[in-house]
């Protein structure tokens, strides 16, 4: 899903109001996505070393020390409960992800603003059903396209509590200034400052998602490394040995907590599935970029590159509505 405020062709001018309170939208909920999902991994691994800890008596008798609690008439395990809170709690931002969503408004948020921004290029570009002479609906003027289409992006709002935006017109006066400019003006600004600019994106992001993969596919070998190693520790005389008695727990929960955490980080980022998402759609837009890298808007005519923008948006909604339908 396409998201680059400050390139050329996303310029809060040119851009409708909607997209920029869906964006603002989008950006809060993806953040407050995260936090919810680091602070359940991060509590699971709080409760799964409290586990591990609990089984080393160095530690529990300095801790069972310092905290002298009478429970029923004893002394109660504070690790064992530490393990309690952390779980309680590591369920509770689940529930607050279930309960609040911010995972699918954030994506709902982002999938609507990214359509507006399609919508305005078309519009800019006169690659709008009434321009094409397309679509199922007749439209008298490519403002009545326009807003019809906004209109039914805004009923998709009504759970997003969008910010109140300044007062601005939804086809701006740049997207009006581009419509009425002469062919090969249009053509610049929008194989440059969308197209170029989106396969670019594209690219830029499959990249990182494939080293963010590979990261986590190193990390989860050496925390699986690492647990078998204090593992096969723990298993020989050094356990008794070992400062502190370290090697006397067995770290195997701490093991399936860490490589737990990490499956669910990169299951929630989706690593693997943008990357072959983005990289399909990288080269298709190279593709649609060397079928015109001959056009001569002087002597062009308005109706190719009108059918050559509606394939390039075509493309790029087929993205969103992919992206937008991860779970």
């Amino acid at each position: 899903m396409a998201t680059q405020p400050n390139s050329p062709g996303r310029d809060q001018e040119f851009l409708p109001a909607l997209y920029g309170r869906t964006d603002d939208t989008a950006k809060g909920q993806q953040s407050f996505h995260k936090l919810l999902i680091g602070l359940e991994i991060a509590l699971s691994l709080l409760g799964a070393a409290a586990v591990v800890a609990s089984q080393i008596p160095q530690i529990t008798d300095v801790i069972n020390n310092f905290i002298r609690i009478q429970v029923w008439g004893g002394q109660p395990a504070a690790l064992s409960i530490a393990t309690a809170i952390t779980l309680s709690a590591s369920a509770l931002a689940l529930g607050a992800r279930f309960i609040w969503k911010p995972g699918e408004k954030w994506r709902q948020s982002r999938y609507i603003g990214e359509t507006d921004a399609s919508l305005a290029w078309r519009y800019a570009t006169k690659a709008t059903d009434f321009d094409l002479g397309t679509g199922v609906v007749q439209f008298s003027t490519a403002e009545d396209w326009y807003s019809s289409k906004v209109e039914e992006l805004v009923t998709q709002t009504a759970n997003l509590d969008l910010p109140i935006g300044a007062a601005k017109s939804e086809i701006t006066d740049q997207m009006k200034v581009l419509r009425n400019a002469v062919l090969a003006d249009q053509y610049q600004r929008y194989r440059t400052e969308r197209a170029a600019s989106q396969r670019d994106w594209y690219l830029l992001r499959a990249k990182e998602y494939r080293r963010k993969r590979n990261f986590w596919r190193v990390m989860t070998f050496l925390v699986y490394a690492a647990g078998i190693t204090l593992l096969i520790l723990h298993a020989t005389s050094l356990r008794d040995t070992a400062p502190l008695g370290l090697l006397s727990a067995n770290y195997w929960p701490l093991v399936v907590a860490g490589v737990g955490g990490i499956a669910s980080w990169v299951a929630a980022r989706h690593y693997e599935d943008l990357l072959q998402s983005y990289s399909f759609t990288s080269v298709r837009l190279s593709l649609a970029l060397d079928k015109m890298s001959d056009f001569d808007p002087s002597t062009g005519n308005s109706a190719q590159f009108a059918r050559w923008v509606d394939e390039i948006e075509s493309l790029m909604d087929a993205e969103h509505q992919q992206w937008h339908a991860l779970a």
